[in-house]
C-alpha cells in the first residue's frame, strides 16, 4: 500500500473499474517486471484496489476514542 494510485470521490464506477484493471494489467506487464527488476523494484507486494480500499475505510471507520488512545500511546497532540 505504500505506493497507493487514489482517486477523488465520485468517481463513477466504471472509470475506478478500469484504472484497477489497467493497474494489475500493468503489474503482470512482462515488460514492466523486467524494467522494475532492472531498477531493483519490488513488483510482488502490489495490493489490489480493493484491497487498498478495504484498509482506507477501516482506518476512517475507526471511533474518536481508539484515535486518541493511539495519539496518547504515540505521544502525539
Amino acid at each position: 500500500m505504500g505506493r497507493s494510485v487514489f482517486a477523488p470521490p465520485g468517481v463513477p464506477p466504471d472509470r475506478v473499474a478500469a484504472l484497477r484493471t489497467a493497474l494489475i494489467e500493468t503489474v503482470k506487464d512482462p515488460a514492466y517486471v523486467a524494467d522494475a527488476k532492472r531498477l531493483a523494484l519490488d513488483t510482488t507486494t502490489w495490493q489490489t484496489g480493493e484491497a487498498v480500499e478495504r484498509v482506507v475505510n477501516d482506518a476512517f471507520s475507526l471511533s474518536p476514542a481508539l484515535i486518541q488512545k493511539a495519539k496518547a500511546a504515540m505521544d502525539l497532540p
